[in-house]
């Protein structure tokens, strides 16, 4: 009896150990396109990537909108990952967060300066600013309120 225990519970590691990738989201702008958001590990922190990025041992290949699907590749192996929640939600993105989604745009990678603003219409956005040639180009990304400041007016 004792080591059908043994070998239940060494399965069940076995099995809580290999825990696949979760969907979690997306965030879609005309400036950057199309950002995943995956959850690679129970307990770690959401992953940002692109089609071509790599989750673990995969590689993002592609969207399927219709059924809310996010297909990864290894060698011939094809995951599909549903989207975990299929509620479109508005609400505003942390700071840091904000500045790593400007990050992955193309040629926003380093030399950004960012100024918090709070618009007319109460919300906070995140400004990011960067020269390229001749240039100023600005990006705009709605963000929660900094924690420094009241959440109410």
């Amino acid at each position: 009896m004792r080591s059908y225990i043994l070998l239940l519970i060494v399965l069940t590691e076995t099995i809580v150990g290999r825990a696949q990738p979760e969907f979690v989201g997306l965030f879609t702008s005309p400036e950057i396109g199309t950002i995943y958001v995956v959850v690679t590990a129970p307990g770690t922190g959401p992953k940002l990537v692109k089609v071509g990025d790599s989750v673990g041992e995969y590689i993002v290949t592609s969207y399927k909108e219709h059924s809310e699907t996010l297909l990864l590749k290894k060698d011939d192996h094809v995951l599909s990952l549903q989207l975990r929640h299929s509620k479109v939600t508005a609400a505003p993105i942390d700071m840091e967060r904000a500045k790593q989604i400007i990050s992955m745009m193309a040629g926003w990678e380093k030399d950004v300066e960012y100024r918090v603003l709070q618009g007319q219409d109460g919300k906070f956005y995140l400004l990011a600013s960067k020269h390229f040639n001749n240039e100023t180009r600005v990006s705009r990304l709605e963000v929660a309120a900094p924690s420094n400041t009241p959440s109410s007016r």
